[in-house]
């Protein structure tokens, strides 16, 4: 099996899950259940919006298992995020990427850990909060978003055929800045533990994103 084969499996597999997560708030509609009139009307002062954004990601980590050492390695991701939210909640907020962790540093007896990489679906959800009433200028139309939740990644070690499925928690605490009405840019702060066979990880790190809202905020 070529390596673009394996690729495309994982990304079957990863798509068929989000679709089941993202078919799952239809539910409601199709049972025939109706909101009440309060959180209708409520939606209507507040509207939901959807996000689509791309992000850039770079990590450093550690990684450790029973009767090994704990050993530092890097990691990166490419992620595209699609978003449901209001003005004061994220609803949920689903993440589909590629990354790659690079090999830990050798300790003194040459063990290390190996490389892998892969593609992973996540969901989080969070609060959202404006930064208007700090008083400063600068980030007078800027939010905040702190997100938590998990994920699933399909996993390939570097040099070798083996796939896994590698569970990890996930957390994000996100600043977003506009740049027009249906753009925006958000610098965040993303942070993962993952169990890799018997090796634990935990990374953190840095990334950088642009955001596109179709629809357009109703104004105050």
């Amino acid at each position: 099996m070529t390596t673009i084969q394996r690729q495309s499996g994982l990304w079957t597999l990863l798509l068929v899950l989000a679709t089941g997560i993202a078919a799952a708030p239809l539910g409601s509609q199709e049972l025939g259940i109706r909101p009440l009139a309060g959180a209708t009307q409520a939606a209507a002062q507040d509207p939901s919006l959807w996000s689509f954004s791309l992000e850039a990601a770079g990590f450093g980590g550690t990684t450790g298992m029973a009767g090994r050492p704990c050993l530092t390695r890097a990691a990166y991701s490419i992620s595209a995020n699609f978003a449901l939210g209001n003005e004061a909640w994220t609803y949920f907020a689903l993440g589909l990427d590629g990354f790659a962790l690079g090999e830990s540093i050798p300790d003194p007896s040459l063990f290390l850990y190996r490389a892998y990489g892969g593609n992973s679906i996540y969901l989080e959800t969070g609060p959202r909060f404006g930064l208007g009433g700090l008083g400063l200028r600068l980030f007078a139309k800027s939010r905040v978003e702190i997100l938590g939740g998990a994920g699933i990644a399909a996993t390939e070690d570097t040099g070798t055929t083996l796939v896994s499925l590698v569970p990890f928690l996930r957390f994000d605490a996100r600043l977003h800045s506009p740049i027009s009405s249906n753009w925006s840019w958000s610098v965040g702060l993303p942070a993962e533990l993952q169990k890799h066979a018997a090796a634990t990880t935990f990374i953190a790190g840095l990334s950088l994103a642009i955001v596109w809202t179709p629809q357009k905020e109703t104004k105050k």
